[in-house]
């Protein structure tokens, strides 16, 4: 791991008058705000403040912590692994494991079969494997129930993770074989209401509960859609529609206004979706955009009227490369490329500010601001003391006034022109984004870009990170890390 260090940040005590947050149930914390109360050690500095590093089997799920166990999973071997670690030292207290997939073949080179995080209340832990389906287990690692899910086999696997509230366990399953949303009762998995879903594709968003000004709404996106349904019995009360089709970003929200960001190639147009899957964009001739073949043949750099994978610049168009060499042979043709150029635009790469109160489709009614620029892909938006944080793939970060939608800084370049699967967490007044090539990033939470560390780990970050009581939790694609001062 080496480590520059663009200005000191060492914030260790806790401030007076607010306690450090205690637990990280499920992703991006408790009701998925992605926020941390309290004094943290943001150094990431291996030499004075790293506690421990714990190696764990390859996964993408981020850490969920309840009381003095910290829950994982992975994948070994041929089997899916269920972990408890203790919070305190990192040592392993159990691991379970339940057969993995038939096929571990995905469309995407960064997708995964453990990429759900857990969840937990103060007796159980909840894992989800999309392939396997559902299991809960005590804190001693016995099996206390599990609900078996038929595998959907999707292209880019599935990120959707369990959420618990108001007593209720909520997994999302679309574009899966039986796709319903469920509500389970927790401490036996009997189910207490379900609502199908057949017309919706798989999704990556997680359930996130919404606490606005007239009632409390659990919210659901998913294929184009953003809507709110009724915690109690899954009654739907408003959706908004022509959004993205392929959603992997979990909202977020105060209490005024919903905010929701989604970005897919689907949803750009000819040569800009071509564009937006490069970490460093082409500029494009007036011929180039006009017609495919001149951007092919420039592509084409031996002239032998194929592509080969590293032919093509990286970027997200990369690394599904396997999409388009249809026939499996290393090598992409015109007639493989052109559809990517010709296929009609789907949906609207948007994120927009929802108010609250409204009931049926209130697209045209209820959607208080929106904006095209600057969207994710992946990494869900921060709220974070009246600005939304989004970053996207290639280091493209922006800042934008929660209450009105104006940029405070747009599309800011960081130095790490990677992906972007981790989302953005706030902790004492500043931000902390990871980059899927490794770089971990901490902002000063302002109006104006202030980079306060930059840290290059040596392993691959996928996940995001969880704080509970002033230690950072830092999960790579080999191990965990746990700061603290």
């Amino acid at each position: 791991m080496r480590i520059v260090a663009c200005a000191s940040l060492l914030l260790a005590a806790p401030l007076v008058g607010q306690a450090a947050t205690m637990s990280w149930p499920q992703f991006l914390g408790a009701g998925g705000t992605a926020r941390a109360v309290g004094a943290s050690t943001l150094s990431f500095d291996r030499a004075s403040d790293l506690r421990y590093r714990v190696a764990l089997p390859p996964g993408e799920s981020s850490p969920c912590i309840v009381g003095d166990r910290i829950f994982l999973t992975g994948f070994d071997g041929e089997q899916l692994v269920m972990l408890a670690l203790d919070r305190d030292s990192g040592e392993e207290l159990w691991r379970h494991g339940v057969p993995g997939p038939e096929s571990m073949e995905f469309q995407h080179v960064d997708a995964g079969i453990a990429m759900p995080s857990a969840c937990a209340t103060d007796e159980l832990a909840f894992f989800y494997f999309p392939s396997y389906g559902l299991i809960a287990r005590r804190y001693d690692g016995e099996l206390a129930w599990e609900m078996k899910l038929e595998d959907p086999k999707p292209g880019f696997g599935i990120g959707t993770s369990p959420m618990i509230f108001d007593g209720k366990l909520f997994l999302l399953r679309d574009g899966c074989p039986e796709a319903k949303l469920y509500a389970l009762d927790p401490a036996t998995g009997d189910e207490v209401w379900s609502v199908p879903r057949p017309t919706f594709r798989d999704s990556h968003a997680t359930p996130f509960v919404w606490h606005n000004e007239q009632r409390i709404e659990l919210i659901i996106a998913s294929t184009g859609t953003v809507m709110a349904l009724d915690p109690q019995d899954g009654t739907e009360l408003w959706r908004v529609e022509g959004l993205t089709p392929l959603i992997c970003t979990t909202p977020t929200a105060s209490a005024d206004r919903l905010y929701f960001a989604g970005w897919s190639t689907i949803s750009a147009a000819g040569p800009d979706r071509l564009l937006a899957g490069m970490e460093e964009p082409l500029e494009l001739t007036d011929e180039e955009r006009d017609d495919p073949k001149k951007l092919f043949a420039r592509l084409d750099a031996n002239g032998d009227e194929k592509l080969v994978e590293d032919e093509i610049p990286a970027g997200r168009i990369k690394t599904v490369f396997s999409m388009f060499d249809r026939d499996g042979d290393g090598a992409v043709v015109f007639a493989e490329w052109a559809p990517l150029m010709r296929m009609p635009q789907m949906g609207k790469n948007l994120m927009v500010a929802i108010k609250p109160g409204g009931a049926g489709d209130v697209t045209e009614t209820h959607v208080e601001w929106s904006t095209s620029r600057g969207i994710p892909y992946v990494s869900s938006p921060l709220l974070y003391d009246g600005r939304l944080y989004l970053v996207k793939a290639g280091g493209v970060l922006s800042c934008i006034d929660a209450a009105t939608g104006k940029p405070r800084f747009r599309r800011s370049r960081l130095s790490d022109h990677s992906e972007y699967y981790a989302s953005p967490i706030g902790v004492d007044g500043h931000i902390v984004i990871c980059s899927s090539a490794g770089t971990v990033y901490v902002l000063e939470a302002a109006d104006e870009l202030k980079i306060a560390r930059e840290v290059a780990f040596d392993e691959r970050i996928f996940a995001t990170p969880a704080v509970v009581d002033g230690t950072v939790y830092l999960r790579t694609r080999q191990a965990l890390y746990a700061f603290a001062k």
